[in-house]
């Protein structure tokens, strides 16, 4: 909940248009912090990517599943994984958001994209942070795209 003056009320999940909201690209440290603590994981997946022309690093099957579908698809320019941070401070600390992907698409246009499991976007939190999610990146000039895996396999 907003306050009058702006500031965040009552809440551990900021308003997206509360304007406390920054976008730490990736050349800065905390992003970088996550791709190296990323490749220490045990669940990382990395593979080479034709369209990237390096290594990419996901967190999940899902994410790799919708990585090889971005590299088959022939309006996908380029893409890159865990693109930015968005944080904003709250009572408790920070939140913070990194989307899966940024896609560079022909004609243009810049889609970021959050590849979850179905029951992950259900989640009433994490619905209210996908929702959060979109509005903020929005404001930022980006089209958002929540990928599930009924988007990614849609027998599932």
């Amino acid at each position: 909940m907003i306050g009058i003056q702006g500031k965040i009320t009552g809440n551990l999940v900021p308003h997206a248009l509360s304007g406390h909201w920054h976008m730490i690209l990736p050349s800065t440290d905390a992003v970088q912090a996550r791709k190296a603590a990323m490749a220490n994981r045990r669940n990382t997946h990395t593979f080479h990517s034709a369209k990237c022309n390096r290594a990419v690093m996901v967190n999940t099957l899902l994410e790799r599943d919708r990585a090889f579908m971005l590299e088959a698809d022939p309006d996908v320019i380029l893409y890159e994984e865990a693109p930015f941070l968005l944080q904003c401070d709250v009572q408790n600390g920070t939140e913070s958001i990194i989307p899966s992907f940024i896609v560079l698409r022909i004609g243009g246009r810049l889609v970021v994209e959050d590849v979850v499991t179905r029951a992950i976007a259900e989640h009433p939190r994490q619905s209210k942070r996908i929702v959060m999610e979109k509005m903020v990146l929005e404001r930022y000039g980006y089209e958002f795209l929540l990928v599930t895996e009924v988007d990614i396999s849609p027998r599932q």
